[in-house]
C-alpha cells in the first residue's frame, strides 16, 4: 500500500477576498485621487482668471502650459 504524494496548488478563499477587496479599494483611491486632482487644476485656473481679470470672460481662448513644470501656467487670451 503505497502512496503517492502529489503536490497541489491550493489558494485560499481568505487570500483571493483579500486581494479583491484591495484591488477594488485601490482602485476606488485610483479614481478619487484623479477627482481631486481635476478639481484642484480646475479651482487654481478659475483663480488665476480671477486674480488677473477680476472676473471670468466667457468669450476667451485659454491654454495651458505644463512644461517645465515649475513655471506651469494658465492663459486667458
Amino acid at each position: 500500500m503505497s502512496r503517492k504524494n502529489k503536490t497541489k496548488n491550493v489558494t485560499s478563499i481568505a487570500i483571493k477576498l483579500n486581494s479583491v477587496f484591495v484591488r477594488e479599494l485601490f482602485l476606488k483611491f485610483l479614481i478619487i485621487d484623479i477627482c481631486i486632482i481635476a478639481g484642484l487644476i480646475g479651482v487654481w485656473c478659475i483663480e488665476s482668471e480671477l486674480s488677473f481679470y477680476g472676473e471670468i470672460v466667457k468669450n476667451a481662448q485659454r491654454s495651458f502650459e505644463f512644461y517645465p513644470i515649475e513655471t506651469a501656467t494658465y492663459k486667458v487670451i
